[in-house]
């Protein structure tokens, strides 16, 4: 551009950015050429001043400005200007470059960026190497980590031991080009505490469609997992109360619902034991670990005075305790043995019967427990329900017992009553047998007939009475035999 702002020189790369031919721009002004119109007058301004002044603020620098194309678009170009004398007559030379797309793509990255650090969901990116990549402000509050302290780590910091393979087959589906693979299941916090989560893992793709990542938005269905547990352990505790079992029969089966509505790794039921005067623990469920079976072992072994232990503070109290680490409880018995096991948090709640305890259920974690409004609405209604199974179960062993002794009080009773009937009769039939033989002689005198006739009558009135009796006692037992004869 010469010092009247008309176009001098146009060379092919302008010509493929702002649609003009050489021919058509050469000669033409600049301002008229590809600047907006509302820039115009600014450029004009700004010309005047250089070469009133030789100083101009855009010269030697890179800027960003608008431009316009031959069509009426406008378009974002990098321009940088600088000035040289040709025969005394200034010559500014303008390098453009057409950053529009550039602009574009970092606008959409930026606002990209801007609602995945936003998002209510965790939402981070991996490598194919498994480590990650981007780390949004939710991944930092769901999973406790900062942004510098994961990026660069391997995603597998998240993973329990136990769902490590479950992770390197979702990488593997990725490299295989599985567009959306969602699924439920666990990581850890930076804390340590599992966290029930539900995932979407979707690939990243370079510019040539090459897989070269894999992108997770993860969700916190906590909350969620929870109450189905729950819900399902109401449902399974409720059908195993509702048959027609003892506790020693279902007792493992209720502990181990109960234990599958939260992280519990031990639980037991304690009962109040009259020969010692103390608690004794009789029936339990715990995971398989060799650790906790030893705990359970020594447990059975151990009675508690009421008010020692988690059982015994229940027994008074008659309220539910929580107990944030067992291993630091000073009224703890088997601190050390928990401490072996693992076992850090415990709870327990009383199982009642019209308000009186009738026997403890005590729960352990490997976690620290944190008191939960939800559960504890659950148990106090299991409290009630399993307090009123046992004491079913109690009246139903004391019948049994009663309905024992009376079978054998009437079967004494029978044996009582046939001895007598055969004591009473032997003795009469003789008398019968001679009566009747006797009464018969014709020789006899009319009142010894007589007499003999009443004595036999009388014999077999006496006999009649005693199988009445007898019979009687069969029809109470339900052990009449009828015998059914023409009339």
């Amino acid at each position: 551009m010469d010092a009247t702002g008309c176009v001098r020189e146009f060379n092919p790369a302008s010509e493929r950015v702002f649609g003009f031919t050489r021919a058509e721009a050469v000669g033409k002004e600049l301002a008229d050429l590809i600047i907006p119109p509302r820039l115009r007058e600014r450029h004009r301004q700004g010309l005047a001043h250089y070469l009133k002044t030789g100083q101009g603020p855009l010269l030697g620098r890179l800027i960003e400005i608008a431009a316009l194309r031959r069509d009426g678009t406008e378009i974002l170009v990098a321009l940088a200007i600088n000035a040289t004398e040709i025969d005394g007559s200034p010559i500014f030379t303008a390098y453009l470059r057409d950053i529009t797309e550039q602009k574009r793509a970092e606008d959409a990255n930026r606002r990209l960026a801007a609602i995945i650090e936003s998002s209510g969901d965790a939402i981070i990116s991996i490598d194919l190497d498994e480590t990650i990549t981007s780390w949004n402000k939710e991944a930092e509050r769901l999973f406790g980590y900062t942004a510098a302290e994961i990026i660069g780590k391997p995603i597998t910091v998240l993973v329990p031991p136990d769902r490590q393979n479950e992770e390197l087959e979702i990488v593997e589906r990725i490299r295989r080009g599985e567009r959306v693979i969602r699924y439920e299941t666990v990581h850890g916090r930076k804390d340590g505490t599992p966290l029930d989560i539900s995932l979407a893992v979707s690939p990243i793709n370079d510019e040539s469609g090459h897989v070269i990542g894999a992108s997770k938005i993860a969700r916190d269905i906590t909350e969620r997992v929870r109450t189905d547990r729950r819900r399902a352990t109401q449902y399974a505790v409720t059908n195993l109360l509702a048959g027609s079992w003892t506790l020693a029969q279902v007792a493992t089966q209720i502990l181990e619902a109960i234990t599958s509505s939260g992280d519990w790794a031990f639980a037991a039921i304690w009962i109040y034991d009259g020969a010692t005067g103390g608690l004794r623990c009789r029936h339990v469920w715990h995971e398989p670990a060799e650790r906790v079976k030893k705990f359970a072992d020594l447990s059975f072994l151990i009675t508690l005075p009421e008010s020692q232990g988690l059982p015994g503070r229940v027994w008074n109290s008659k309220k539910p305790t929580w107990v944030y680490d067992v291993t630091r409880d000073s009224n703890f018995p088997r601190a050390p043995y928990a401490a072996e096991a693992g076992l850090r948090g415990g709870f327990a709640f009383p199982l009642l019967f019209r308000g009186e305890i009738n026997s403890i259920m005590e729960l352990f974690s490997h976690n620290v427990v944190e008191p939960d409004e939800d559960f504890l609405q659950m148990v106090e209604a299991f409290g009630s329900q399993i307090g009123l199974f046992i004491e079913r179960g109690r009246i139903e062993l004391e019948l049994q017992h009663e309905k024992e002794n009376a079978g054998a009080a009437n079967a004494a009773r029978d044996r009582f009553l046939g001895m007598l009937s055969h004591e009473l009769c032997a003795p009469l039939n003789p008398v019968l047998t001679w009566a009747g033989r006797t009464v018969e002689q014709p020789d006899l005198r009319p009142e010894v007939q007589q007499g003999l006739k009443m004595v036999r009558g009388n014999v077999e009135l006496e006999i009649r009475l005693i199988e009445d009796m007898l019979d009687l006692t069969r029809a109470a037992r339900g052990k009449l035999k009828l015998q059914l004869r023409k009339a």
